[in-house]
This record gives structure tokens, C-alpha cells and sequence, in this order.
């Protein structure tokens, strides 16, 4: 069944979740404060709105795939925000990466005005975006998340519940704290062994039939850096930006990050070397450069 379904935020990811709720049949609304990432979509495809409160003053759902807290909290409480337009029964779901403690304010603040709120960050890139494989985890009340579930379907195959407002995003930290430190710790490693003479044929088939196998290495490194590819699939600044939220989620409980911390420093080094707006596996050629070796396949030694 089709939704009246608003979407904020029309970047790298955005745009092809946005895309994918159209194909979908759903009846939807975009925003972005930039007029060239709009124009990315045709206006037979979906409705333009002037501001986030016209968007949410015709949306049963309300979706933000923006970059930073700031940003979001300006999209619910901005003097232009959904707060203003939104109407009785509907549900705002931000899918963005910001801190729980944010996201637990705003989810009270939507509640004390009558309305719900699901955060529902993403995991996979830019690939699942566009394909819609997207692996998406989900804080807030269950009947919520159940009402919103044939939408959040559209854009991922994978769809967790995690239980109270506040829980997906804390949960996407803990992911990309990982993701943070084994990218590259993945490029210490395959450099070192093609340095070390080994075929990188012969790496993966071994790693990936042992113990040091991962999702990363088997399913984004073989799109980005075995091919030379370092367009950004997810960004190193935004891996920055990431590492920064969870070495704070981290200082919030207690815990001190060693990992995590030398994880930040890295993407902090790549971001003042100017590459920041490349792929997160900018690392791999930085440690490629300094040693003289290239991790590629065999079909592509030349990128």
C-alpha cells in the first residue's frame, strides 16, 4: 500500500533511498537545501517541497538522510522544521548517524507535540543504497516500528529492531566503530602481505576460508580498492565524523577507546592530507605509496 512518504536529505545515500520509496509506488515528497542535489530529481518522480514544514504538512511519514546533529535537529525544531507541519498520526524516521542521547531528546521532544519518531541509521554504503540491500537498525516504540516497517523495506533487505528511542543509533556506533578500525587495519594487512611477495588472489582465498575474514574485506574492498576505486562509497570525512560521535558515545558511558581512538586519529590524518572526500579506504593507498605496491587484482594493476 502506498504512503504519502517525505524525504530530506538527497545526498550520496539519500538520493537513492529516495529513489527506491518512488519505484516503490509511494506518493513522495523531497527536500534539500541544495537546489543542484533537487534537481537530481526529475519532477515527474516526485514532488519538491519549499521547506521541511510544507514537506511534512502532506507526509504520513517523514524520512531525514542528512550528515550531522546539527542538521537534524534543525530539520525537527528549525523554525521552518517538521514540527511545524506535521500532522496527527504521523511518524518521523531519521536514518542519519548522530548521537543517542540527540536522538532520545528529539524522539521526547516529538512525543510531548503528539507525534512519534523511529531512528533507523543504515549500514552498506552507497551500493546497498542504490540497490536497496541496505541493512537498517531501528530504536522506538515497536508498534511504531511495525507501522513503519513495510517502508523501511524498501530501502533495506536486513531490518533489526533494537528496542527503545536511542537504540539504533547507538548501535550503528558500535558498528562503524568497528568498520572504523578494521578498514585499516585491512590495509595494514593486505599491504603487508603483498609487500611481503604474496599474490592478492592468494590472501583472499586464504583469509577469507579462515579466521581473519570480514564483511568488509569480502564485499566493499573488491569494489573500491581490488579495482582502484577510490570514489567515495562512503566518505573518509564522514568516517571522521563518525569516529568522533562514538569516541564521544564512548566518553558519555565511561569507557575509553584506545582502538577507537587511533582509528579517529587516522581518518583525522587522511582529511588534512585533502583527502577527505574520497572512499573510507583511502587508507589502503597511503600505506600503498609508501611501500610501492599496489593491492589490486591481477585484471587491474594499472589503477
Amino acid at each position: 500500500m502506498s504512503k504519502n512518504v517525505g524525504f530530506i536529505g538527497l545526498g550520496m545515500m539519500g538520493l537513492h533511498m529516495a529513489r527506491n520509496l518512488i519505484k516503490a509506488g509511494n506518493n513522495v515528497t523531497v527536500f534539500d537545501v541544495s537546489q543542484a542535489a533537487l534537481d537530481l530529481i526529475d519532477h515527474k518522480e516526485a514532488r519538491k517541497g519549499s521547506t521541511p514544514a510544507e514537506l511534512a504538512s502532506g507526509s504520513e511519514i517523514i524520512i531525514s538522510m542528512v550528515t550531522s546533529t546539527a542538521n537534524v535537529q534543525e530539520i525537527v525544531t528549525g523554525e521552518n522544521g517538521i514540527l511545524k507541519g506535521m500532522q496527527p498520526g504521523s511518524v518521523y524516521i531519521d536514518m542519519s548517524t548522530i548521537l543517542p542521547t540527540v536522538t532520545k531528546h528529539l524522539a521526547q521532544v516529538i512525543k510531548e507535540a503528539g507525534f512519534a519518531m523511529l531512528d533507523a541509521p543504515v549500514s552498506r554504503g552507497q551500493v546497498a543504497a542504490i540497490n536497496g540491500t541496505l541493512s537498517i537498525m531501528v530504536g522506538g516504540e515497536k508498534n511504531i516500528y511495525e507501522q513503519c516497517l513495510p517502508i523501511l523495506k524498501q530501502m533495506g533487505t536486513d531490518v533489526y529492531y533494537c528496542g527503545q528511542s536511542g537504540n539504533g543509533a547507538a548501535v550503528k556506533l558500535v558498528n562503524n566503530h568497528l568498520v572504523g578500525i578494521m578498514v585499516p587495519a585491512i590495509a595494514e594487512a593486505l599491504v603487508l602481505g603483498v609487500k611481503g611477495g604474496l599474490e592478492l588472489e592468494t590472501i583472499l582465498e586464504v583469509v577469507q576460508g579462515s579466521s581473519g575474514t570480514c564483511w568488509m574485506m569480502e564485499n566493499y574492498f573488491p569494489n573500491q580498492v581490488f579495482k582502484g576505486n577510490f570514489k567515495p562509497g562512503f566518505k573518509s570525512d564522514l568516517m571522521k565524523k563518525d569516529l568522533s560521535l562514538v569516541n564521544e558515545f564512548a566518553s558519555d558511558v565511561g569507557l575509553p577507546l584506545v582502538l577507537g581512538a587511533a582509528a579517529k586519529q587516522i581518518f583525522e590524518d587522511v582529511h588534512s592530507e585533502g583527502l577527505g572526500d574520497l572512499d573510507q579506504t583511502i587508507t589502503t593507498r597511503r600505506l600503498e605509496e609508501l611501500v610501492n605496491v599496489k593491492v589490486r587484482y591481477a585484471s587491474n594493476m594499472e589503477d
